[in-house]
């Protein structure tokens, strides 16, 4: 009986890169099938069609790291049980993506990929590399949202969420076996939670430049672009502060800026 495997001794890549303070990771594969059966069959008649495979992982928020040039790209990526031990290789899109950064606890990543290789996801009993501990990990204690120049108030977590469009470019070949994949169009969004507190800012549908940092370091990073305010949503309760909760939607490209 082969020897069980813990999960701290997990790891990924993408494009050979490691993914850094990785919390978890999550492997599908599916194929699918085709119901053939015909008059006559006592039974249903399945066969079998293609191959695909999404991956999910979590993680911790990194500073300075560039997310918005990560999502939308096509690059190997390697799923390992073990160091130098079992794993999981394919190419992939990286089709979703959302960080969030709350006021009292440390800041966290969602990754989504979509596979994009026609041979499919491939197990290799020594594919696993030596994980990455934890690198330049922050607390959003003194996270800062900015609308049009103008801070947002008292502010307690934000969240960016970033997806990238994909056109299925399978078909038929003797070979293929996997799904495969084409980026296409990228979009964002995002959301501000704060303490209600005066007049409630920015108005529903005002446009402006939308910065979400991570700290109150500039280096550490922070989204920036355009967007509108396409909703506001207050809460009071009689027994907690009264919250008031921005959504956005960004008009154009997002990217980090550290300076």
């Amino acid at each position: 009986m082969a020897a069980p495997y813990h999960g701290k001794t997990g790891n990924a890549q993408i494009g050979l890169t490691d993914m850094v303070n990785l919390q978890s990771w999550s492997l599908n594969i599916t194929n699918d099938t085709s119901d053939v059966t015909a008059m006559g069959d006592a039974w249903a008649v399945t066969v079998a069609g293609l191959k695909d495979f999404s991956i999910s992982a979590d993680g911790k928020s990194q500073k300075a790291l560039d997310t918005c040039a990560l999502v939308g790209a096509d690059a190997e990526l390697v799923l390992g049980l073990d160091t130098a031990g079992p794993g999981f290789t394919g190419n992939a899109v990286l089709t979703s993506l959302t960080e969030t950064v709350n006021f009292e606890s440390e800041g966290t990543i969602s990754w989504g990929f979509d596979g994009n290789e026609i041979d499919g996801i491939v197990y290799g009993a020594a594919t696993g590399t030596a994980p990455t501990a934890s690198t330049n990990a922050f607390h959003g204690k003194s996270l800062i949202a900015t609308f049009a120049t103008t801070p947002i108030p008292m502010p307690r977590e934000w969240s960016v969420s970033l997806a990238a469009e994909t056109a299925d470019t399978t078909s038929g070949h003797a070979t293929t076996n996997g799904r495969t994949r084409l980026p296409g169009v990228k979009s964002g969004t995002a959301t501000v939670t704060a303490v209600a507190n005066g007049a409630i800012s920015p108005a529903i549908g005002t446009t402006g430049a939308l910065k979400l940092s991570r700290s109150a370091t500039v280096g550490d990073g922070a989204y920036s672009g355009s967007s509108i305010c396409t909703g506001t949503e207050i809460t009071v309760d009689r027994s907690g502060t009264s919250l008031v909760k921005y959504s956005f939607t960004f008009t154009g490209a997002v990217t980090i800026v550290t300076a």
